[in-house]
């Protein structure tokens, strides 16, 4: 028997109340009509004990290093709106730019299908669907490509996960997966 400690996707603290990640970001992403862009973005972690066993991992405990930042959400209105883990998170270099414990590095790519111009500040999704890999101290999730088009009238963000390719290893998991989301309450 070992014991493993690894980085998680960051749902368990306080409690654990949705599968949704709410990334407002630092800054605004401006985006010309038929354009695209890949940041990378600041995405909080938390630490999983893990009891391993004959080829097998089973969950003992985990925590988070940044309990002050550990919130929820509200994306869209009162009685129809998702509930959220809600995270301020910052655009960075690249994909060696995490904080131990803290968080790890998501890469976003960011199409704008609308024949306008458009600036994005936040992004919704099931982190369930991610993986999370790390070496050392260090951890990056997999990515998003985030695509901005029109269904009828409204504006939404399809969201979808986007494998990353490394030689790290994967942590382990338990949650269930979905298949596909969209940001349909429309865009700011």
């Amino acid at each position: 028997m070992k014991i493993e400690i690894s980085p998680i996707r960051p749902l368990n603290h306080p409690a654990r109340r949705t599968r949704h990640v709410f990334l407002q970001f630092d800054k605004d992403i401006f985006l010309p009509e038929n354009s695209a862009a890949t940041v990378f973005v600041q995405c909080p972690i938390e630490i999983g004990l893990f009891i391993i066993t004959d080829h097998q991992k089973d969950s003992l405990d985990w925590f988070t290093c940044n309990p002050t930042n550990s919130r929820f959400g509200l994306y869209g209105s009162p009685d129809t709106g998702i509930l959220c883990k809600y995270f301020n998170t910052q655009i960075v270099d690249s994909h060696e730019d995490s904080t131990p414990y803290v968080n790890g590095i998501m890469k976003i790519l960011i199409k704008n299908e609308l024949g306008m111009s458009h600036s994005l500040g936040k992004i919704i999704f099931p982190i369930t669907d991610n993986s999370i890999y790390y070496d050392e101290r260090q951890a990056i999730f997999d990515g998003l490509v985030a695509v901005l088009k029109k269904r009828g009238r409204t504006d939404i963000i399809g969201v979808n996960k986007e494998q990353i390719e490394t030689t790290w290893t994967q942590s382990p998991t338990w949650e269930f997966t979905t298949t596909k989301t969209h940001m349909e309450m429309g865009l700011d």
